[in-house]
C-alpha cells in the first residue's frame, strides 16, 4: 500500500543555503523548490540558518497559469494554516515568469531549523514550475 503522504510529495528540492561561493562574496542565497504542475503538488526543505526573504520568482516551463502556497513552522510537517504569502501567493496568469519583491503581507523571516513546504494550488497548462525565494 503506498504511503500518502510519501506519495504527496512529488516535487524535488534544490536548495542552496550560501549563495557567497557563486555570487563573488555576497551573503545572499535562494532556495529553490521545483514542482510538477499538479493541484496539490508539494516540495519541502528545512532552513538551516535565519534568514529573511527579500523576493520571490515564480517560472513555467512555457506560458500557463499557476498559484502556489508557501507554508512554514518549526515542527515538521507545515500546513496551510502557517502561509507566509498572505494574499500575495505567488502566481503566473497566462504568463512564464514573475518577480515579487515587495512580498506585501508575507511572513519574511525565517529561524534555523524552521520547515517549508510549497504546495500547488492550481495550474493549468504548464508542466512544471519552478519558485525560488532570495535571502
Amino acid at each position: 500500500m503506498a504511503n500518502p503522504v510519501v506519495d504527496n510529495f512529488k516535487g524535488i528540492l534544490m536548495h542552496s543555503h550560501d549563495a557567497g561561493d557563486i555570487t563573488g562574496g555576497s551573503s545572499g542565497g535562494q532556495i529553490t523548490f521545483q514542482l510538477p504542475a499538479v493541484a496539490g503538488s508539494k516540495c519541502r526543505v528545512r532552513v538551516n540558518k535565519a534568514i529573511t526573504i527579500t523576493s520571490a520568482i515564480i517560472t513555467g516551463d512555457i506560458q500557463g497559469s499557476a498559484v502556489i502556497d508557501i507554508w512554514k513552522d518549526s515542527t515538521y510537517p507545515p500546513t496551510v494554516a502557517k502561509t507566509i504569502t498572505a494574499s500575495a501567493k505567488p502566481t503566473l496568469a497566462n504568463q512564464t515568469i514573475v518577480t515579487d519583491s515587495t512580498l506585501t503581507g508575507w511572513t519574511k523571516d525565517f529561524s534555523d531549523g524552521d520547515w517549508l513546504v510549497a504546495n500547488v494550488d492550481s495550474a493549468s497548462t504548464l508542466n512544471d514550475i519552478q519558485v525560488i525565494l532570495t535571502y
